[in-house]
């Protein structure tokens, strides 16, 4: 899993920069995020690109979120690093794939694991990559994104996902056509 040397060399960079009381984060709206209280990324590089395309991102830990964090932890809670995961692939798709902010992502499918628990103190990152993708007329409406978090150097979760994007139009239309559908279950 780490066997990129490109991969390590930032994963110790960043582990050498990391402080948990001065974080950067990314800008929410790469995330679809109003309340930037609500942004768990810190920061996301593309490693390499090709069938098979490979980023690094860092989790950013807020322990003072108050859904999250609401009573003492000496973890990261497992839904935090499933809302990171989900806006980092949210993220990757406006960052490097250039889908415009009128699409619409629904995400198909998760599979989540844990493999144990996710020291606070430390940072947070996680190794992903983007396969599969589906582009119609040079535009990304599908892709999947697989993720390993990594803290210390080992897998400590996983997590992958599917998601297809449409134009906010044809979302509009969906719903549009939806509504004069009758659901007669009497």
């Amino acid at each position: 899993m780490l066997e990129n040397p490109l991969v390590t060399a930032k994963l110790d960079e960043w582990t050498r920069d990391f402080d948990l009381k001065n974080q950067i984060k990314i800008d929410k709206k790469y995330i679809h995020k109003v309340n930037d209280q609500n942004n768990f990324v810190s920061r996301i590089e593309q490693i390499a690109s090709g069938d098979e395309d490979v980023f690094l991102s860092q989790v950013y830990i807020d322990t003072s979120h108050p859904y999250y964090f609401e009573h003492d932890y000496d973890h990261i809670p497992g839904m935090m690093m499933i809302e990171a995961g989900r806006q980092i692939g949210t993220a990757v798709a406006h960052l490097f794939y250039h889908v415009s902010f009128d699409t619409v992502f629904i995400l198909n499918e998760m599979t989540i694991r844990f493999f144990k628990y996710v020291e606070v103190v430390k940072p947070l990152f996680i190794k992903s990559m983007v396969r599969n993708k589906l582009m119609k007329r040079d535009k990304l409406i599908q892709m999947e994104h697989d993720g390993h978090f990594i803290q210390d150097g080992r897998e400590v979760g996983y997590m992958s996902g599917t998601w297809q994007m449409y134009d906010k139009r044809i979302i509009d239309r969906f719903r549009k056509s939806a509504r004069n559908i009758s659901l007669d279950i009497s």
